[in-house]
C-alpha cells in the first residue's frame, strides 16, 4: 500500500509541476500577445472577440458530453474500444457545434447590434469542426496523471498560436485577423496532439456498450455544463447586453488578469486533482481521500488569496505598465473582479470533486441556485450603479450562494468551516479597503 501511495504522490507532484509550468508560460504568451494586439488593434476589437468567445464557449458547454472526463474517470477509460468510440462521439459533436455556430451568427449580430459579428462568427465556426479531431491521447495522459509530453506539446502549440495571431493582426489590422488566426491555431493544435504525444492512434469505431457508458455520464455532464454556461459564459453574454463595446472590452482585459489565478488553479485541478480524487475514490480509501481533498483545497485557497491580494494592491501599476492611457479605467474594474474571485474561491476550490465521486446531481442543483443569484446580482447591480454595480453584484452573489455550497459539502464530509470563515473575513477587510480607495 505504501508503494502505491508513493507512486501516486510522485505522479501528482510531477504532473502538478509540469501543469503549473505550462500555465505560467501560456499566461506569459497570452499576456504578451494581448499587449502587442492592444497596440495594433482597438478596444472594440476585444469587445467583439469577447462576444464571439462567449457564444463559442456557450455552444461548447451546451453540447458537452463529458467525453474527456469519461476517459479519465470511467473504469473502462483505458480500453481501446471505449477510447475510439469516445473519439467518434467527439467528431460528431464537433460537426454539430460548427453547424450551430454558423446558424447562430446572424442572430447574434442582430441581437448585439453588431453587423460585423455575422461574418466573424461564421469563420470561427470552423474551429469546433477542426477541434473535434483532437487526439484522445491527451485525456489518457490526464487519466494516468502523466503530464510531461502533454505539457511540452501544449507549450509548443501556445507559442506557435501566439506567433500566428500577431502575424495575422499585423498584416490585416482588423478583427477578422483574430478569427482566422484562431482557426489556423486549431489546425496546428489538432495535428500536434496526434503527432507528438505517444500512444495508440485513434480510429473511427463504435461499440454500443462503450457508447452507453459515454451517454450515461454525458447526460448528467450536459445538464451540468448547461448550468456552467448559465453561471459563466451566459452571464458574460448577459452583461454584454448592458455594457457598451468599449466598457465590455475593458472588462474583458481586466478579466484576463483577474481570472488568471483561478484558471491556473483550475488547470491543475482538472488535470491533477480531479484524476487523483477519482483514483482515490476507485480504491475506496475514504479517509485518505477526505484528508487529501482538505489539504489540496487549503493550498488552493491560500495561493489564490495571496495572488488576488497582490493584484488588488498593485492594480494601478499593473494596468499602467501593461496598457496605454486608453485602458486606465480598467483599474477599478480589476479590483472589484478580484474581490469577487476571492469570495468565489470558497466553493471553486472544490472543483472536480463531485465529478470524481459520481455526484454530479448535487453539483447541478448548486449551479442552478448560483445562476439565479448571479444573474439577479448583475441585473440589480447594473440598475443601481451601472458597470461598477454590475461587478459588485457578481461579488455579492458569490457570498450569498456560499451557504448552499457549505451545506452540500458538509453532507459528503468535506466542509472545513473554520478555514472558510478565516478567508471570508480576510476578504471582507480587503473589500472595505477598496471602498476606501474608491471614495
Amino acid at each position: 500500500m505504501s508503494s502505491i501511495k508513493s507512486t501516486l504522490r510522485n505522479r501528482v507532484y510531477s504532473a502538478a509541476g509540469w501543469t503549473i509550468l505550462s500555465y505560467a508560460l501560456s499566461q506569459v504568451a497570452r499576456l504578451g500577445t494581448n499587449l502587442i494586439l492592444s497596440r495594433i488593434l482597438f478596444p472594440e476589437a476585444f469587445g467583439l472577440m469577447a462576444i464571439i468567445f462567449t457564444i463559442q464557449a456557450g455552444v461548447n458547454l451546451l453540447t458537452d458530453m463529458g467525453i474527456s472526463a469519461g476517459i479519465i474517470t470511467h473504469k473502462n477509460g483505458d480500453n481501446p474500444n471505449y477510447i475510439n468510440t469516445a473519439w467518434t462521439f467527439q467528431i460528431i459533436r464537433g460537426l454539430f457545434m460548427a453547424i450551430a455556430m454558423y446558424l447562430i451568427a446572424p442572430i447574434a449580430a442582430k441581437v448585439m447590434n453588431a453587423p460585423e459579428l455575422k461574418n466573424l462568427m461564421q469563420i470561427v465556426s470552423l474551429s469546433p469542426l477542426i477541434a473535434g479531431f483532437t487526439s484522445t491521447k491527451i485525456a489518457i495522459a490526464d487519466r494516468k496523471i502523466l503530464a510531461g509530453r502533454r505539457v511540452a506539446v501544449e507549450i509548443l502549440t501556445i507559442a506557435s498560436n501566439s506567433a500566428i495571431t500577431i502575424a495575422f493582426a499585423y498584416l490585416l489590422k482588423t478583427t477578422s485577423a483574430l478569427v482566422w488566426a484562431l482557426v489556423a491555431g486549431n489546425m496546428l493544435s489538432v495535428a500536434m496532439s496526434h503527432w507528438l504525444i505517444p500512444g495508440e492512434k485513434n480510429r473511427i469505431h463504435w461499440q454500443w456498450s462503450s457508447a452507453k457508458g459515454i451517454l450515461s455520464l454525458g447526460g448528467l455532464t450536459l445538464i451540468s455544463s448547461s448550468m456552467t454556461y448559465f453561471t459563466g459564459e451566459g452571464a458574460r453574454l448577459f452583461s454584454a447586453t448592458m455594457l457598451d463595446l468599449k466598457t465590455l472590452g475593458l472588462v474583458t482585459l481586466a478579466g484576463a488578469l483577474s481570472w488568471a489565478p483561478w484558471q491556473a488553479i483550475q488547470t491543475v485541478s482538472n488535470r491533477v486533482f480531479m484524476p487523483m480524487y477519482a483514483e482515490l475514490y476507485r480504491t475506496g480509501d475514504s479517509q485518505r481521500m477526505q484528508k487529501t481533498v482538505l489539504q489540496t483545497r487549503y493550498l488552493q485557497l491560500t495561493i489564490a488569496w495571496l495572488l488576488y491580494f497582490f493584484i488588488i494592491l498593485f492594480a494601478s501599476k499593473i494596468i499602467s505598465l501593461l496598457f496605454d492611457s486608453r485602458y486606465q479605467e480598467s483599474i477599478g474594474i480589476l479590483r472589484i473582479q478580484c474581490i469577487g474571485m476571492m469570495i468565489g474561491m470558497l466553493y471553486l476550490s472544490y472543483n472536480g470533486l463531485f465529478l470524481a465521486i459520481n455526484k454530479l446531481n448535487i453539483s447541478i442543483r448548486l449551479q442552478a441556485i448560483q445562476g439565479l443569484f448571479l444573474w439577479g446580482g448583475m441585473y440589480i447591480g447594473f440598475h443601481l450603479a451601472e458597470a461598477d454595480g454590475l461587478l459588485w453584484g457578481i461579488a455579492v452573489s458569490n457570498l450569498l450562494i456560499y451557504p448552499a455550497y457549505a451545506i452540500a459539502y458538509k453532507s459528503i464530509g468535506f466542509l472545513n468551516l473554520k478555514t472558510d470563515l478565516f478567508f471570508m473575513t480576510a476578504t471582507g477587510f480587503v473589500a472595505l479597503l477598496i471602498f476606501k480607495w474608491t471614495n
